[in-house]
């Protein structure tokens, strides 16, 4: 606090000496703003602005108030200002323009926005910046529905990620545009550019990116280089090695191959064509009946999450599967937990006849193992039918 108030003495004292001068005025306005008196700030930045301070800081952190605020406009207007009056260096160009890109694609402008994106280098650009540059691409291809300029993006964005690996981490903020494809473009391009985003940040791991949105030279390479038990049982599936839960475990250079394989199938699912989609559910379920208790506990992990994308017969076979291993008494607890939670979190989303299934099963269960949960339930479900009568 003691920091924040010398620093608003100096400010202020800063404006007195120079009669408001644009530049003292400027890093006024970003006092305030940090103070989080955003109103004020904005004030003070655009009256140092437009009266000519030449500080790239002041423009950048307005232009951040606009962004934050959905107010693309300002921020293009803000942009195409910076860069016909100040005197940038490289990094600051690129930015500037990288960020005049996206405004101009939010605000549906795509020619102009092409035109923009046509004025950077990008061999003269640092790896993370042309993650940035390459996820921008990628999105101005799919709104032009040039699938082979799309294809192209993303096969350059994984030699990348191959070539620099941690270099091409980026701290850039994809929320605008992950908006604008979710508006605007299909399900498997949202996914992608989604999928895209976590690689950068690192959310999900480079090899596992490759090994789904690669073309077959990549993921090869990938596979090779990277010895990750993840991405390499993605690479199995799609390279038509899996086709049970025993191919797994017969290929497998790691521990826990099989939960691992459940685990990734799962949480990829969206982003494999119909085909595998059939064949990772599959194993996700054949997982259910596994002799293995740590593999039933995946499978249903794995089941619950994706049971609304399963087929009617496969949803089928899933509750089949979570309601015999909650009634397995002798089974560890975590497992009947981990199927009793997913029947918790489906039941009043089933269908009634499924319900009626369900319900002895968890009455019977009820007897002889009664988790907290598993009480709130059955008495929720008698509260409803106590309402209906």
């Amino acid at each position: 606090a003691k920091q924040l108030s010398k620093a608003e003495i100096y400010c202020k004292k800063a404006m007195d000496l120079s009669e408001r001068a644009p530049v003292d005025v400027g890093y006024w306005g970003v006092f305030l703003k940090e103070k989080g008196d955003i109103e004020s700030g904005e004030k003070e930045l655009i009256e140092a602005v437009s009266k000519g301070s030449d500080i790239v800081f002041h423009y950048g952190v307005l232009c951040d108030i606009y962004d934050k605020q959905k107010r693309f406009s300002e921020a293009a207007d803000l942009m195409k200002r910076a860069l016909n009056r100040l005197k940038l260096n490289h990094n600051e160009e690129l930015d500037f323009r990288m960020n005049l890109s996206e405004y101009l694609i939010m605000l549906n402008k795509t020619g102009e926005a092409i035109e923009t994106f046509k004025q950077i280098d990008f061999e003269k650009i640092a790896p993370p910046q042309k993650t940035n540059y390459l996820f921008l691409k990628y999105v101005l291809s799919c709104i032009r529905s040039d699938q082979n300029a799309a294809s192209n993006a993303l096969k350059e964005f994984c030699d990348l990620l191959m070539e620099h690996r941690e270099k091409t981490r980026s701290n850039y903020d994809f929320t605008n545009l992950l908006q604008y494809a979710t508006d605007h473009l299909g399900e498997r391009q949202i996914t992608l550019l989604r999928r895209w985003g976590d690689a950068a940040k690192g959310v999900i791991t480079m090899s596992e990116f490759v090994q789904i949105y690669g073309t077959e030279e990549q993921r090869e390479k990938a596979a090779k280089e990277w010895n990750d038990e993840r991405s390499l049982e993605i690479h199995r599936l799609k390279s038509g090695k899996i086709k049970s839960l025993d191919d797994i475990a017969s290929l497998a250079t790691g521990s826990n191959p099989i939960e691992t394989a459940l685990d990734a199938f799962s949480c990829y699912y969206a982003d494999l064509p119909e085909e595998l989609q059939g064949l990772s559910g599959g194993l996700i379920i054949e997982g259910l009946t596994h002799e293995k208790p740590s593999v039933k506990k995946a499978a249903a992990q794995s089941a619950g999450a994706l049971f609304w994308k399963f087929s009617r017969e496969e949803k089928e076979k899933v509750l089949s599967g979570l309601a015999l291993i909650a009634q397995q008494s002798d089974a560890p607890l975590d497992l009947r937990d981990a199927a009793l939670s997913v029947i918790a979190a489906l039941f009043f989303q089933l269908t009634p006849s499924q319900q009626d299934r369900i319900m002895p099963v968890l009455r019977e269960v009820e007897k002889e193992y009664s988790p907290g949960y598993l009480k709130q339930l059955i008495s929720r479900i008698d509260q409803k039918q106590e309402e209906k009568s």
